[in-house]
């Protein structure tokens, strides 16, 4: 019977069957209907089990699936935005579109470009796809010759960089301090002139002020006309390697809906918390309500003092943007907190505090003894 009421078709031949079976041998039909109720007991049974083991299972997935997203969410706030970063520079020519869920897709490519060395520099291709740049005078320059870059925006993307003096050594009208990082000017051109000027700084191991830092993305500017291409002028001469080098190029087109979609999601309820008569904030609070995880962005300087709480909850600040703070947030509602201290401010008040006591206990001692004379 169960089986029967899943499809109207089988319903209607057995019941055409089961009058014809009661006209001649109703002895056989209620024997029939018999089994059949037999049949149904536990197949209805089965269906009970059925649901009860697809309820523990839905509970199962999830909890599964929450624990994922908290998951998620910590490993973005662990790797920071390196990830996302790299994510957006493989975007495959992916149309810039919000995609089915929402969420926004990258259209970053890679231009193909060709190597015009001027004499002075040597380009040796590394069998692991790496590049060696051998400069033997800071007067020469290599341009990469592009193709299109119209409505555009292009990046040079320096990754894994390294740097090794010349062998023969530097001459003496060549004196840098450690403290000089080598630096490679990056200029965009269109036919003899130049559009822009940035600037890579790459600092050695035995800099005090050593950043550490070897993947670079210089951003040479929008220009609805296409470029000639880029120039490179390096600050010293010596052994440049990179393990990749590339022309990043970034179509404009569906830039404004693009944003707009990041606005979706802002921080709101913001409260600077003022101090009376100055202006001055050292505490800042917001709300926000995300429907993935999500890295928020805060359009504050990243710097010593500044700490961060999620829902009354100390979590590490990320970078964005190379200089602003950033967080790395689960779904759901979320109450934000910025608080600054100034470094050293704690420390500095208890040594102040001890001073002023060993004064004042001096200066009583001395009363003492200045009295018993």
């Amino acid at each position: 019977q169960g089986v029967v009421l899943e499809t109207g078709e089988i319903q209607a031949q057995s019941s055409a069957d089961s009058n014809e079976q009661k006209a001649t041998a109703p002895e056989k039909q209620s024997s029939a209907d018999s089994k059949e109720q037999k049949a149904a007991a536990p197949e209805k049974q089965s269906s009970a089990d059925s649901k009860e083991q697809s309820s523990a299972d839905s509970k199962e997935q999830s909890s599964a699936d929450s624990k994922e997203q908290n998951s998620e969410a910590l490993k973005e706030q662990e790797t920071g935005l390196a990830g996302l970063q790299q994510l957006s520079l493989q975007g495959k020519n992916a149309k810039a579109e919000a995609d089915a869920d929402g969420r926004l897709v990258f259209t970053s490519e890679e231009l193909p470009f060709e190597f015009d060395a001027e004499e002075g520099i040597e380009v040796r291709p590394g069998e692991d796809g790496s590049l060696q740049l051998a400069v033997r005078s800071t007067d020469a320059a290599l341009r990469l010759r592009t193709g299109d870059t119209s409505r555009r925006e292009v990046s040079l993307l320096f990754t894994g960089m390294e740097y090794q003096a010349p062998e023969e050594g530097f001459r003496e009208d060549e004196i840098y301090s450690n403290t000089e990082p080598v630096t490679i000017h990056v200029r965009a051109e269109r036919d003899d002139e130049t559009v822009s000027v940035k600037k890579v700084e790459y600092t050695l191991a035995d800099n005090p002020w050593k950043t550490g830092r070897s993947d670079f993305l210089s951003c040479c500017g929008y220009s609805e006309k296409s470029l000639t291409g880029l120039r490179l002028d390096f600050s010293r001469r010596g052994i440049y390697t990179f393990k990749e080098l590339k022309v990043i190029g970034q179509p404009m087109e569906n830039y404004p809906s693009q944003a707009e979609a990041l606005r979706e999601h802002v921080l709101e309820e913001t409260d600077l918390h003022e101090l009376p008569g100055s202006g001055a904030t050292s505490r800042i609070t917001g709300r926000v309500t995300l429907p993935e995880s999500r890295i928020l962005c805060i359009q504050i300087p990243c710097c010593r003092g500044l700490r961060a709480f999620v829902d009354g909850e100390k979590q590490q600040l990320l970078k964005a943007d190379t200089m602003f703070c950033a967080l790395a947030l689960g779904p759901g509602t979320h109450e934000i907190e910025l608080r600054y201290t100034t470094p050293g401010v704690i420390p500095g008040a208890a040594v102040s505090a001890i001073a002023i006591l060993l004064f004042l206990a001096e200066s009583a001692a001395a009363a003492r003894r200045k009295a018993q004379v």
